[in-house]
Order: structure tokens, then C-alpha cells, then sequence
């Protein structure tokens, strides 16, 4: 798994590259560089294999929903 894979900004459409994972368990960093908006989402290693939550704006803590495709059945009020 690419734990570095980039996404689609919500906000404006332009492509995020997340930040470099820092050590085991935390969470990671994503800024958009056109618009400045920033995401984050918590990581962790169980069992040798990479566990990751949603892609979350920082500021509204909605679910950057371009990035999921489907969102996983979340509804157009949790979507950034």
C-alpha cells in the first residue's frame, strides 16, 4: 500500500500529496498547495499491515469524500 498515495482536493480539484508517516501509530498531514486547505487522518500498524481512517478536513472534520469515491456510505452531509 502506498501510504503516500495522493488524492483530489474537495475544495478546489487540485492534487494532495500527504505527508510522510512518522513512526507507528499517529496521524498523518495532507495541505493542498492551490487553496491551503488542510486534511488529516489517523494511522496505526496492526499485524504487520498499514490501518488508515478517512481523510478528514481539518477545520469542518468532514470526510474528503474525492478521495473515497463512494465515501463508504457516508451522505452529502458528511462529504467536504
Amino acid at each position: 500500500m502506498d501510504t503516500r498515495a495522493t488524492f483530489e482536493c474537495p475544495s478546489c480539484g487540485h492534487e494532495v500529496k500527504p505527508d510522510a508517516l512518522t513512526g507507528e501509530r499517529g496521524h498523518q498531514d495532507a495541505v493542498c498547495l492551490r487553496c491551503g486547505a488542510g486534511y488529516s487522518r489517523t494511522f496505526g500498524r496492526y499485524e504487520d499491515e498499514w490501518v488508515f481512517g478517512l481523510w478528514r478536513n481539518k477545520e469542518t472534520g468532514r470526510v474528503a469524500c474525492s478521495y473515497y469515491k463512494t465515501a463508504f456510505g457516508t451522505d452529502a452531509n458528511d462529504c467536504e
